[in-house]
Formats: structure tokens, sequence, C-alpha cells
């Protein structure tokens, strides 16, 4: 009888746990703050709209055509480059004839525009983009690379999404003010590096060493990253914004082995072709850090919440419940597991002479991007751990450091969000950005740094950059220079938008 009570007992408490647990799950749903603050849209019925002229999308395709290609650091296409330049003078002449606008070449071929402003009491903000492109086999392509083929309302060629369409729609933008007979207020100064695709070595940092011995400072920067998906985030019915508000870091290392030759018929019980293999194989069968909760991701699922359709908005409404899940779910994919913590991937191994002698070395190289928690010596402490064996010797063989992560509650976040809004009528979010920008070069020049580009792409077209086929729609074009105008135009209007982001930064 006891022990039946006992059940009995256990039962109903169950029973109650559940139901308040369950009522907790409702409760935080529904009440789920939404944090998507609305704008005034652009509309093409506005006086300042900037229509896509044949004119506008002409220079776009003439720079499309240039093949300013960079395959290695000091291997660029530098004619290329240059026909670049001139092609920018000669399309923006309002530009280039301005008493208020400085252009600076770094290294004869990056490009700084500085348009000062009528107050200098705004601290200024920096734009960023980039003059070269990445590498394209025509044989790979439907069409040619660098012919800016048009073909139902869509321009293909490498460079329409990276970045050429950000180098352009800036530009336009500023020209179409100039026209207008319209001085900025605020200064703004665009960097146009000319080797981002082979690190920025050379442009970003000379542009950056300009930036410091001026002693200038930016109250944020927006450079290339993140743009707006369509149909690519789960549970989501319409496109979704992301703003990049931190960058992986890289760290490209050697690991060795050396050992005492010998002949193969008297070989030793371990060869250092084995060492190295058994710890490369550890490295890759132990991964870093799941960072889940901590990083940018934490925000991109909650700015979602509100948006999303059932069960996701009662799963990204309670993290605090559902976390572990989400990141079980997050690590079993590549392209997600890349979002929350630092990857590892072995891209070469080389050993041996010849078949009948054990080689004295091995050498294997590992590419790390590296979580914004983590430092890179925190990545090689992780991966001396893993390891174990002080046979194998590790050496740094190329090396950026995670961004800091930027924050949410800042006046230049405020401005590309409320931009993206008026743009493309979207959600808009923070997130990380997993590859590289010339940003990475800037970050003492502000604390607000930002990677975004206005383009709306499919999963399919999003493998356009770096691969075959990249391409972007006539009216996505034409988006992004009204982006980039109204950026300009929001930047400077700092009071009038603020009143929806004056909450508690732990809210944003």
């Amino acid at each position: 009888m006891k022990i039946t009570n006992v059940i009995k007992l256990i039962l109903k408490s169950s029973a109650l746990l559940l139901t308040l647990l369950v009522s907790v799950i409702i409760i935080r749903t529904i009440t789920f703050p939404d944090k998507q603050p609305q704008f005034e849209k652009c509309k093409v019925s506005d006086s300042d709209f900037i229509p896509l002229t044949n004119e506008r999308l002409e220079r776009f395709r003439t720079a499309i055509r240039i093949p300013s290609i960079c395959t290695a650091v000091d291997n660029c296409n530098y004619t290329a480059i240059l026909q670049m330049h001139d092609l920018i003078k000669e399309s923006f002449p309002l530009i280039h004839s301005s008493k208020f606008i400085q252009r600076l070449v770094f290294v004869n071929y990056s490009l700084l525009y500085i348009v000062e402003g009528t107050d200098q009491t705004l601290l200024p903000y920096l734009l960023v983009s980039h003059l070269d492109v990445v590498p394209a086999k025509s044989e790979d392509w439907e069409v040619d690379p660098f012919a800016a083929t048009i073909k139902d309302g869509v321009i293909y060629g490498r460079g329409t999404l990276d970045v050429k369409n950000t180098l352009f729609g800036m530009l336009e933008a500023l020209e179409f003010r100039l026209a207008r007979g319209d001085r900025p207020t605020r200064t703004v100064y665009m960097a146009f590096g000319h080797d981002e695709e082979v690190t920025g070595v050379r442009g970003a940092v000379a542009i950056g060493d300009y930036f410091s011995s001026q002693g200038i400072t930016f109250d944020y920067i927006s450079d290339e990253g993140l743009v707006v998906t369509n149909g690519v985030v789960p549970g989501m019915q319409t496109p979704v914004g992301l703003i990049g508000i931190a960058e992986k870091g890289m760290a490209v290392l050697e690991f060795s082995v050396t050992v005492t030759p010998g002949h193969a018929s008297m070989p030793a019980k371990e060869t250092s072709i084995g060492i190295l293999a058994k710890a490369m194989v550890a490295l890759e069968q132990n991964a870093h850090e799941n960072f889940f909760g901590r990083g940018p991701e934490k925000y991109t699922f909650e700015h979602l919440a509100t948006r999303m359709t059932l069960p996701y908005r009662i799963i990204m409404a309670n993290l605090w419940l559902f976390g572990p899940l989400i990141s079980r779910q997050l690590a079993s994919k590549p392209n997600t597991n890349s979002i929350i913590r630092t990857t590892t991937a072995l891209t070469m191994f080389n050993a041996g002479v010849k078949w009948n002698v054990i080689s004295s070395t091995a050498t294997a190289i590992v590419s790390h991007r590296v979580h914004p928690l983590q430092s890179i010596d925190d990545v090689l402490e992780v991966d001396k751990k893993i390891i174990q064996d002080d046979r194998v010797k590790v050496k740094i063989l190329s090396r950026f450091d995670p961004s800091p992560i930027s924050p949410i509650d800042s006046d230049g976040y405020r401005i590309l969000h409320q931009t993206i809004d008026q743009i493309f009528e979207v959600p808009v979010v923070p997130s990380l950005f997993i590859a590289s920008s010339d940003s990475k070069h800037f970050v003492k020049f502000s604390k607000c740094i930002y990677r975004f580009s206005p383009s709306l792409l499919t999963s399919a077209e999003i493998k356009g950059i770096h691969g075959v086929n990249e391409r972007i729609k006539i009216k996505n074009y034409e988006q992004t220079i009204n982006f980039f105008y109204h950026l300009m135009i929001n930047s400077e209007k700092l009071s009038k938008t603020k009143s929806v982001f004056e909450k508690d930064p732990k809210e944003l």
C-alpha cells in the first residue's frame, strides 16, 4: 500500500512538473520579445530612388570584363587593376573633380577615397570593398566568366558578387548624391584594396598604416560579408539579412616528425609517416570546443525567434532548454559546425623519397579557422593536448587572429539594420562571418566592424562566390546601389530613428 502511494505521489509530482515546464515554454514563446524594429521602406516612387539606367548597368558590366585577378601575394594582374583605376575615373567624373573628395593611392594599386563632410564633430565611418577577384576557369562555366553576359535578367561574371557589385554600388551612390548637389554632412572613407583575395597584406595593410599615421578612428566600419539569404534558414518563410559581427581567424600550421632514416627491410617500430599520421587522425577525430550559446550564433537564433514557424519558434525562444539539442544539430553538418567552433582541416601531407627507404621526415599542413572566443595560442595548446606526442613539432606558417565581437547596440549596427530593412524588407540578425575580409586589418580603428554584402541569394547562388557561374540579378544590383545610398543617408541621421534601439544591450 505504501509503495502504491509513493508511486502515485511520484506520478502526480512528475505531471505537475511537466505541466509547469510546458507552461513556461508556452509563456516564454508567446511573450518572447520581437527584436525586429520596422523602418520606412525604400520605394521606386521616392524622389531619391536610384534607377539602374543602361549607363549604370554598362559601367558595372565593363568592370566585370576586366580580369583583375590575384592568385597569390605579389602575383596579381596589375595591368587589369590599373584598368579598374581608369574605369573608375572615367565612370565617376563628379567624384574625381570634387574639391572635398581626396583620392589616395597606396602601393601603386590600392585606393582610398576621403569624402569630407560638412560636420567635423561627427566621427567618420569607413566603407570597404576591393578591386581584385579570384581566378575562373572558363571551361567550367556556362558562359565566359569575364564577358558580363546577361541571361534571363541575371548578370554572369567573376566579381558580380565578390565584390565589384559593392565597389561600383558605393561609387554610383556617391556620384548620385553629388549630381543632386548633396554634400555629405558626415565624413566617409572608402577603402578599395587590390589584393583582398590573397589576404590583403599589401593593400589593406598599407591603408591601415595610413590610418595609424594620421590617428584616424571610425564610428563604424562596413565591409563585405554575409548576405540576405533566401530559403537557407530553416523555419523561415522569408529571406533573412545576416550581419557578420565577428570574423573567424585563421592559423595555417605545419606539423612535422623527424626520425633516423633507414632501409625498408629493417624498419623501426614507428616511422615518421606513422607517427604523424596518428597525430593527424587524432586532430580530425577530436574537435575543438563547441561554443554554442556563447558566440554570435546565439543572437542569430534569438533575433529570429518571433519570425519563425512552429516548432522552430518554440525551440528558439527557449534555448535555455533546447540549447543542447540545437548544439548537437549544428555540430552534425559541416556548414553549421563551422559557426560554433574552431574547425580543423588537414589539407596537405608530404613524406617519402623512395618505395624502399624509410623517410626521415614527414610533414602535414593543417588549416584552422579560429572561433572568436579562442585565440591562436589557445588553438595550439588544444592541438598539443590532443596529439600528446612531443615528437610531433608544430610551426605557424600563417596566422590571422579572429576579430573581436562587435556590439549589436551601436549606431553602426543600427544603421546597417535600418538600411537592410529599408531595401530588402526582411528580418535582420547578427551572425558570425566564417570567411575572411580586409576588415581584419582595420580592427584597431573601430570597435564596431560589420560584415555585410547587400546581395539576396539562394544557397545555389551563394555557391557561385569563388565557384562557377557567379551571378547577380539585375534587380539586386539596383538594390545594391540604393543600399549604399541609404547607408550614407542613414549614417548622417543618427538621432531620428535611434529610439527603437534604446533598450538594454542585453535585450538586443
